[in-house]
């Protein structure tokens, strides 16, 4: 059985989403919560804060998605002038 460890650098698939959002998986019969994900992620984490039970992490910034949802849905962005990007 792996230790999961604090800083720690893991790929998780996310199971299902609990209450408040964040996507549950398990890594070794360990639960790991991971917010900004959903259920069929393949995802790059790293575990930000390590309770007895259970586990925190963040999505990896270069690589977060290795296999995204088939539920997700795909956000297009289009530039109108020198401002922020709009949201279509």
């Amino acid at each position: 059985m792996m230790s999961i460890k604090r800083k720690q650098e893991i790929q998780v698939k996310i199971e299902k989403v609990a209450f408040g959002g964040k996507g549950i998986a398990h890594l070794d019969n360990f639960v790991i919560f991971i917010k900004d994900t959903l259920p069929g992620d393949v995802i790059n984490a790293r575990i930000v804060k390590k309770k007895k039970n259970y586990a925190e992490a963040n999505l990896e910034a270069k690589w977060p998605r290795v296999v995204p949802s088939k539920d997700g849905i795909p956000i297009s962005f289009e530039v109108y002038g020198a401002g922020e990007p709009t949201l279509v």
